[in-house]
Order: structure tokens, then C-alpha cells, then sequence
């Protein structure tokens, strides 16, 4: 009988206003690759399809509020999950 292990991932949801964009794509295999926004003064790196990062910047311009989960990868640093990136309201952004 074979032990089944499951590995919960460390996850948070982040919400804000953006204030910036990171300007290259840093490109993966696939038409993959990762790009940074700003949100609260701080970095957080955007996975997914290089078309959706191409246009991160219009579809959630500076002074948006959005909120996203961050998911921990396999070498500890921090992610946004990829398709979590939603529109809210300011009221939403700062509601506990």
C-alpha cells in the first residue's frame, strides 16, 4: 500500500492599487513568461501567456485596483497565479 503525500501550497491574496509596470517580458518556453506590476509599493511577478502580459498595462492601468492570488513556487519566491487577476473597487481594495 503506497503512502499518499499532499503538499498544500502556500497562497495569499493580495489587493490594491497598481502603481507601475515592469517593462520587458522576461520570456519562457511556450509563449510563456512573467512580467512584474506594482501594487502598494511592492513587485509581485505575473505569470501566463505573453499576449495577456503584452497588454497587462492597458487592461489594468496605473491607479486600477485589483486584487490577485500569490502562490509560492518550487524555489520559494512568490507568484501571482496565473488567470487570478481581477478588476475590483476601491472600496473592495481596502475592506478587511
Amino acid at each position: 500500500m503506497a503512502l499518499r503525500v499532499e503538499i498544500k501550497k502556500e497562497e495569499k491574496e493580495i489587493k490594491g492599487e497598481v502603481e507601475g509596470h515592469g517593462m520587458q517580458i522576461t520570456p519562457f518556453p511556450g509563449n510563456r513568461g512573467t512580467r512584474g506590476i506594482k501594487l502598494e509599493g511592492e513587485w509581485h511577478n505575473v505569470l501566463g501567456n505573453r499576449n495577456f502580459l503584452e497588454t497587462l498595462d492597458q487592461e489594468f492601468p496605473r491607479g486600477s485596483y485589483i486584487k490577485f492570488t500569490e502562490r509560492k513556487n518550487k524555489k520559494g519566491y512568490w507568484d501571482v497565479a496565473e488567470g487570478s487577476v481581477k478588476k475590483i473597487t476601491r472600496q473592495e481594495a481596502y475592506n478587511k
